[in-house]
């Protein structure tokens, strides 16, 4: 069951893919100002379904071939930001109030030969797994009091599939993900001294970046677009300022589901117009690895719901967990795609955001996603969260492994605790002795399961 999830998913995407790159063309030629146009956007979609491989994301179950056959074999470069000039690194600030909007952190990236890592939890010192010394990265670090940690709160491994995933989707080689880091100053630390520090690393040869993290807010209009701070869009859901009958009507009350082929971006091409990104942009970034259409602005795609939905699978700062404090609720992600929000008033209506566990219901907004994303919560599979969302926010709570890292055999055992919000039926399963209801060696049933 859990594998006929995700070969579905596989293929929905694609699909998906393959529409939004091929029906915006004539849009995108109209709109577009000074870009030139890019062949290697329109794909085809071999269908062929192939045996799924247990990762801990998604599986793919065909890749798009590129039209042009001249450049389908062309290894693109990595898209590399530019570091900023020391002197341009400011404090960020709303700019029709003054207020500051710093978070009090970092995000830095160390070059990507280095292969920098640091630890997962918060620590002073990081190593360069090709033996270059880092040192003065971390005394500048240390000299300000602050601490750092890997930025993408996932395993080595699984972040090495992200960048497989995303090289063989593009044919764009990948960012070094697990050298990204996050900067925690000391709470009420001077905001000159931020300052200074973030000015002092960004001269570091080291270093390929520098961000002053803010709290995502919106701040002018038209809003800066893409892995921005500043954009209007949050991550976790869609672009709510679009034709809601092509990408989300925000204001419906009750919320209803967003249309699974958004088309999120009323002006691909444009360089004023367009709308595509979101505003954490470390979450952007990964979402944007995985398709590469939710960061393009000559895409039709934008910020639409299936994003949103990886957004809220694979980003930091979940509603169970106390990493990224940057994001406050609503803001945080939830692997459940539920109303669970612990930050919630007690007694809102049906459908509404709540705080106890046991009164979770779907999230209507993912409502045409939540099939292609999520597994079922009896059985293991290699993804965050569950489709029950009752009963996933109960084992999330106790164990948050279960909604950032993968729903794996502990978190199927911990559905026996919760009788009442984990009871199955036949669509659930589980299968008998826990197993897949489908033979990954031959994609078919398995003899006995339920189907």
């Amino acid at each position: 069951m859990m594998l006929r999830t995700f070969a579905a998913l596989g293929l929905g995407s694609l699909l998906a893919a393959s529409a939004i790159a091929t029906a915006g063309t004539a849009s995108v030629e109209a709109n577009k100002k000074t870009r030139a146009t890019d062949d290697t956007r329109r794909v085809v979609v071999d269908t062929e379904l192939r045996s799924a491989s247990s990762i801990s994301l998604p599986v793919m179950t065909a890749r798009p071939i590129m039209k042009n056959p001249a450049r389908s074999v062309e290894v693109r470069p990595v898209d590399l930001v530019p570091k900023k000039p020391t002197a341009s690194l400011q404090i960020p600030t709303d700019p029709k109030t003054g207020d500051s909007l710093a978070t009090g952190t970092l995000t830095i990236k160390f070059r990507d030969e280095l292969k920098a890592r640091a630890s997962l939890v918060a620590g002073t010192r990081s190593v360069s797994l090709m033996g270059q010394d880092l040192s003065s990265v971390d005394n500048i670090v240390a000299k300000y009091g602050a601490n750092f940690r890997q930025l993408i709160m996932l395993p080595q491994d699984t972040i090495d599939l992200i960048e497989q995933k995303a090289f063989a989707h593009s044919n764009r080689r990948q960012p070094d993900l697990a050298s990204m880091m996050r900067v925690q100053f000391p709470a009420g630390m001077q905001e000159n001294l931020i300052l200074a520090a973030a000015r002092e690393l960004n001269e570091r040869p080291e270093l390929q970046w520098v961000t002053i993290d803010a709290q995502t807010k919106n701040a002018q209009d038209p809003p800066p677009q893409g892995c921005d701070a500043m954009n209007e869009v949050i991550c976790n859901r869609p672009n709510p300022t679009q034709d809601p009958e092509a990408c989300w009507d925000s204001g419906a009350v009750p919320p209803i589901a967003a249309p699974f082929l958004g088309a999120c971006n009323p002006a691909p091409g444009d360089d004023e117009e367009s709308r595509y990104g979101c505003a954490d942009a470390a979450c952007c970034e990964l979402v944007a690895a995985l398709n590469e259409n939710c960061n393009e602005e000559d895409s039709t795609e934008g910020w639409d719901v299936y994003c949103a939905g990886l957004a809220n699978l694979y980003c930091v700062g979940s509603v169970f967990t106390n990493d990224n404090l940057a994001l406050q609720s609503p803001d945080r992600y939830d692997p459940c795609l539920s109303t669970y929000d612990p930050a919630a008033p007690e007694g809102g209506a049906a459908g509404e955001p709540t705080p106890d566990p046991n009164l979770a219901e779907a999230n209507a907004v993912f409502a045409n996603v939540s099939g292609f994303l999520l597994g079922s919560c009896f059985e293991p599979h290699p993804a965050p969260g569950c489709l029950k969302p009752d009963c996933c926010a109960n084992v999330c709570i106790v164990d948050p492994a279960c909604c950032s890292i993968e729903w794996d055999a502990n978190c199927v055992g911990l559905t026996t605790s919760y009788p009442e919000s984990c009871a199955t039926s036949a669509q659930d399963g589980p299968t008998p002795l826990w197993t897949s209801s489908i033979d990954p060696a031959t994609v078919s049933p398995v003899a006995g399961s339920i189907d």
